[in-house]
């Protein structure tokens, strides 16, 4: 019996130590791999050093640029990370244009493994997100979040993390954090090791592939701050339709100015107040602000600062019309009012005392105001009346001076948005957020700001998105027609922004199934000045015209469908090339419809699908994006699933050079991207198509 148990003994000493030394060589093997390369050197090692010989992974990964962030959308299939296999993604050379973060969504399809395994390194930055295995990147940025340490087969959304993601990385490689040998690590099979398949995307804000980004492509957002030397509790801020002037209040502070595009600030108003809100005329020689417990001031050159309504008053909100006859102000528990400059006559609106908190008046006759847990009003020749009947609380309102853009935030709500003077009003953006203020310009470029620090952007009212993420507890903005923003933060500093040109169009360059980036631009700014108006033309344009188009653009064609409304100016005996180049030369044209039967061609504003007719084929300038209520069925390039958004949806087909357009559910979010457009319904249910 001794002898057999010594025996044994001596066999479990040998099996041990067996094992002991196996796992020594590993542990070596990892260690050296450390010590020869410090930066990513699980990715330069030959795959055949692996302990077992690897089956062929399918794994894909791809990029897209967007305004604020960098996308990477990725489907990669990894063993665990003792194969030395990897999947990673080349890029163009990154730079860092405001604050990091990331935000991403991410399942794994194997039902008993961790999200946790997985792990995103950035290279030659030699940074990574992700577990505690760090070996092969020196910097860890972040650790996923709670709910990526369990097992799904379904998508969890990070949410918004913050990092101090290092700019210069040309490229993005993921692995398989899970250490199993050939088990534990996902499905284990005899022929094949362990493996792991992650799906999703991460959101990269604050990086761009660009350096500069121009008007006409994706606005490249270099936010810097402005604040003149002394720092305030910023109130209120306007400025002057080119941006030029620009007057900041301070609460329980002072009155400054810039009059170079906020390159200096000087003292303007010594005359410490709580300021309230504050307002100047389109050129920016004339300015009124309001005190909330106080009175009414106003500035110009020859009178200086001199105050205009002596009755103090919890006044909220302050605008001057066009015509600078009459300045609008709200009162807070009070009532609405107007002051005639000429007359210096001040006069009670006919509204009953509400919670009015702002107010805006346009060129063309009307005002606005809004109240909280009120209605939205207008007024017409001194007469007010309930414009949009919808009770919520309301926090701001904008118009752009002829009135074709109001827009109306509420807090802890949506933003609304009229375009006939206030006659209907619809949603423009559903993303619910403490709105605290919304500027818009003439060119319909709105910005909207919320009391948790962020500025999101929209042309049009049509897509938005985020362009800044501060600290402060509360914003105001102004924007300028060139699309100059200025934004005071509460507690904090004044901000703004520039966007420089490219000298040539960007590409794309992915490593995996490249794609050239059109060189069609998502939002084309119209012309402030064009240089040939539509009206000075003969309505016959010979096939051979003079005419010069004042901007390049792309035509996508839409058959089978009538767009009858918004019609710019029509012509009759026309080929679609001349009619092609009248749109190009009109600044507010965004699509042109041919009557093949009769020659004759219309120049439209904007799209709105009347009905459906195979004699009638449009031409839309790629970005004149929404045509709702519209569905082209059929024509399929790519199905891109439920949950998308409107804006992601569009800028899949941006991507593709193929696509002409999209087709997006606005109930689940479904999107299909289109290789041609043809019209199947004018009056859905359920479709929106953007082009």
């Amino acid at each position: 019996m001794k002898i057999k148990s010594l025996c044994l003994i001596n066999l479990i000493i040998t099996v041990c130590l067996s094992i002991a030394n196996e796992i020594t060589d590993i542990n070596n093997k990892d260690r050296n791999i450390n010590n020869n390369n410090n930066q990513f050197s699980l990715f330069d090692i030959d795959p055949s050093s692996s302990p077992t010989s690897l089956p062929t992974y399918s794994s894909s990964a791809s990029y897209t640029q967007y305004s604020d962030k960098l996308r990477i959308n990725f489907d990669v299939t990894l063993p665990s990370w003792v194969y030395y296999e990897t999947y990673c993604l080349d890029l163009p050379t990154t730079y860092k244009f405001n604050t990091t973060y990331f935000e991403s969504s991410l399942f794994d399809t194997q039902r008993d493994l961790n999200l946790a395994d997985f792990q995103v390194y950035f290279s030659p930055t030699s940074e990574y997100i992700g577990g505690d295995y760090g070996q092969f990147a020196s910097r860890k940025l972040a650790d996923w979040p709670e709910s990526y340490m369990r097992s799904s087969q379904v998508a969890i959304e990070s949410g918004l993390i913050s990092i101090d993601l290092s700019e210069g990385f040309n490229q993005i490689c993921f692995v398989n954090n899970c250490g199993g040998y050939n088990y534990d690590c996902g499905i284990n099979d005899i022929k094949y090791p362990p493996y792991n398949e992650f799906v999703g995307y991460i959101d990269l804000y604050g990086i761009s592939i660009y350096p500069t980004v121009s008007n006409n492509f994706i606005p490249y957002y270099n936010w810097r701050s402005i604040s003149p030397a002394v720092e305030s509790t910023w109130r209120a801020i306007c400025s002057s339709s080119s941006g030029q002037y620009i007057y900041a209040a301070a609460l329980f502070g002072y009155i400054y100015s810039s009059d170079d595009y906020s390159e200096t600030f000087s003292l303007s108003y010594e005359n410490k107040q709580q300021w309230r809100d504050i307002a100047t005329t389109a050129s920016g020689d004339i300015v009124v602000a309001a005190v909330y417990d106080g009175m009414i001031y106003s500035y110009s050159a020859e009178t200086g600062w001199i105050i205009i309504v002596e009755e103090s008053n919890k006044w909220t909100g302050v605008s001057i019309s066009g015509s600078t006859s009459y300045v609008y102000l709200s009162a807070y528990r009070s009532y609405l009012y107007r002051y005639l400059t000429t007359s210096e006559t001040f006069t009670q609106a006919n509204v009953d005392v509400s919670d009015w908190v702002d107010i805006t008046s346009s060129d063309n006759g009307f005002s606005y105001a809004v109240a909280k847990n009120g209605f939205i009003w207008k007024e017409n020749n001194g007469v007010w009346s309930v414009s949009y009947s919808l009770k919520r609380r309301w926090s701001a309102v904008s118009t752009n001076v002829i009135g074709t853009y109001i827009f109306a935030s509420a807090a802890s709500d949506q933003i609304y948005l009229s375009s006939d003077n206030g006659q209907n009003w619809a949603m423009s953006y559903a993303n619910i957020n403490l709105w605290s203020s919304i500027s818009v310009n003439d060119d319909g470029i709105v910005y909207a700001c919320d009391k948790l620090g962020r500025v999101y952007r929209s042309n049009g009212g049509n897509d938005w998105t985020k362009v800044l993420k501060l600290k402060s507890s509360g914003l105001t903005i102004s924007v300028s027609n060139n699309d100059i923003a200025y934004v005071a933060a509460y507690d904090d500093k004044i901000y703004t922004h520039q966007i420089i040109s490219w000298t040539e169009s960007p590409t794309f360059s992915p490593s995996v199934n490249p794609t050239t980036f059109p060189t069609i631009h998502p939002t084309n700014l119209p012309s402030k000045d064009p240089t040939v108006n539509p009206t000075s033309f003969s309505p016959t344009i010979s096939s051979s015209p003079t005419l010069s188009p004042t901007r390049s653009v792309t035509w996508i064609s839409i058959s089978n469908t009538d767009f009858s409304p918004n019609t710019i100016i029509s012509y009759s005996s026309i080929t679609v090339s001349d009619c092609k180049i009248a749109c190009q030369s009109t600044s507010s044209c965004v699509a042109i419809v041919y009557y093949s039967s009769s020659s004759s061609c219309s120049l439209k504003s904007s799209l709105v699908a009347t009905s459906l007719s195979s004699a009638v084929t449009a031409y839309a300038i790629r970005g004149s994006n929404l045509i709702t209520n519209f569905d082209c069925g059929g024509n399929d390039l790519s199905y891109y699933g439920g949950g998308i958004s409107q804006s992601d949806c569009y800028n899949y087909c941006l991507t593709n050079s193929a696509c002409a357009g999209s087709n997006w559910n606005f109930v689940n979010g479904q999107c299909f991207t289109k290789y041609s457009l043809s019209g199947s319904s004018v009056n859905s249910n359920y479709w929106h198509t953007l082009v």
